[in-house]
């Protein structure tokens, strides 16, 4: 893993920095006019324009129109952007706390959680909706928060339990908890795809992750857990930076390491679980995006702490999952070409497309890493 405690002076000229970012967010606001543009029913850009236009100048568009793109496209553009920003911080913070460069969601069982959470409603047929504190929201995602949170509980009470006298958290404890929680509930899963096979269909779809069918009524349900997660990273930034000394130079420099290192993995863990909770589970956004953003800042010659990142990595993270979704929405539309009939107005799983993308950017990465 590079480095992430050095800095570095900027050795561009500011206006290219300025164009770097001015480009990227350009780059994501076209995103989501494309987005907006792809589905069953194909809008141009000028008709998609309209209708944001028309939300501010009051003036009437298309109804139908109106509806596809407010209501079902930009909602789920936004949630994918949003859950990518989310995952790809989640990983940055646990690449830096565990100091493991291969620390996302799944390290610490929140993933598994999640899965195991959506399957046991799928199973138990449960009903569709349920009310939380008056607002309704999908029962399968509140099962999948709900069983994400009830991992994360598992992990930390077998990690207090294993090291009940240390001063600080071993990183190695954590991982080592993780992926007992993440087996156990792997097995668990297993035997419920076993009990129920007529479930299976739906639980292998849910497994890999998507966003199709997604509203604004998932995103109420996500995004009170994402800005606790924000919250917590933001407030404790500084202390990130010195964690990523060490722990024994973090302890020198005043940081009580065990509580700080506790917030910020539960930030992370709230991230992780407020995304993969409403698309399933989706791999390589955390894992790839803190590298990619960590390798381009050293080229731009920023520095390249942690706290540094998070807004880069949040921004990234977002674009790439946004483009992912687009490109689930695509893929398997081009199978009309081939005779595969079938096929259109079918979703590919996000998930299946982030590991499409990320398996040979990622092996690039390494690549280049160590040259």
């Amino acid at each position: 893993m590079l480095n992430s405690t050095q800095t570095f002076n900027l050795s561009l000229p500011k206006s290219i920095a300025k164009t770097f970012w001015f480009s990227l967010l350009l780059l994501i606001l076209v995103s989501f006019v494309l987005a907006c543009m792809s589905g069953v029913m194909e809008l141009s850009f000028n008709q998609v324009l309209g209708v944001f236009f028309s939300v501010f100048s009051g003036e009437n568009t298309d109804k139908t129109h109106s509806l596809v793109i407010l209501n079902l496209r930009f909602a789920r553009a936004v949630l994918a952007f949003f859950g990518g920003a989310a995952l790809g911080v989640a990983g940055l913070i646990l690449q830096n706390v565990l100091q493991n460069p291969l620390a996302d969601a799944f390290t610490l069982g929140v993933a598994s959680g999640s899965a195991f959470g959506a399957v046991l409603a799928l199973v138990l047929g449960l009903p569709v909706f349920v009310y939380v504190f008056g607002v309704q929201v999908p029962l399968l995602s509140f099962m999948a928060l709900f069983g994400a949170l009830l991992a994360l509980i598992f992990v930390f009470f077998i990690a207090f339990n294993t090291q009940k006298k240390a001063r600080s958290l071993a990183s190695e404890t954590l991982i080592l908890a993780g992926v007992i929680c993440s087996s156990f509930l792997a097995a668990l899963i297993s035997l419920l795809k076993a009990l129920n096979e007529d479930a299976v269909p739906g639980i292998v779809f849910w497994i890999m992750g998507s966003f199709q069918g997604k509203s604004w009524t998932e995103f109420q349900l996500m995004l009170p857990l994402s800005v606790l997660g924000f919250v917590l990273i933001y407030l404790f930034k500084r202390p990130l930076d010195l964690l990523s000394l060490g722990n024994i130079q973090a302890t020198q420099l005043g940081v009580s390491t065990r509580s700080i290192r506790l917030v910020l993995i539960l930030g992370a863990s709230a991230l992780s679980a407020a995304t993969v909770s409403v698309a399933g589970i989706i791999g390589f956004v955390g894992l790839l995006v803190p590298h990619f953003v960590r390798l381009l800042f050293l080229r731009l010659g920023y520095s390249v702490l942690p706290s540094k990142l998070i807004l880069p990595t949040a921004l990234i993270g977002g674009l790439l999952l946004l483009w992912a979704d687009v490109l689930a929405r695509r893929l398997l539309s081009f199978g009309v070409y081939l005779g595969f009939n079938n096929l259109s107005g079918v979703d590919l799983p996000v998930g299946v497309v982030t590991a499409l993308i990320g398996v040979p950017f990622f092996c690039w990465i390494l690549k280049y890493r160590y040259e």
